[in-house]
């Protein structure tokens, strides 16, 4: 995973990331490429809460001979009910 950020306002900080996810096990390989913007506010010196949701992604899972493709490109489900697709909110802790 890749992040650059940018200070919108005091503790308020907008990022771009690049990550690239990969799992591998009996039988099932998987890996991949998302793009994702996000926010980031700073709490305290070392706690921060983020939340962002993907934009682009791309993945590949080889399973038992096959592969399987999938690619998306829109944040949203469809036009009508405007549900942000793959919303993820977290805790930071920096040290």
């Amino acid at each position: 995973m890749v992040r650059k950020y940018w200070n919108i306002t005091g503790p308020v900080y907008l990022f771009g990331q690049v990550a690239a996810p990969l799992m591998f096990s009996d039988g099932v390989n998987s890996y991949g490429l998302q793009v994702s913007p996000g926010i980031d506010i700073v709490v305290t010196s070392w706690l921060t809460f983020e939340t962002s949701f993907s934009i682009f992604g791309l993945n590949v899972i080889d399973s038992d001979g096959s592969t399987d493709w999938n690619i998306g490109a829109n944040p949203f489900n469809s036009l009508t009910d405007r549900k942000v697709g793959d919303l993820q909110v977290g805790v930071k802790f920096l040290f």
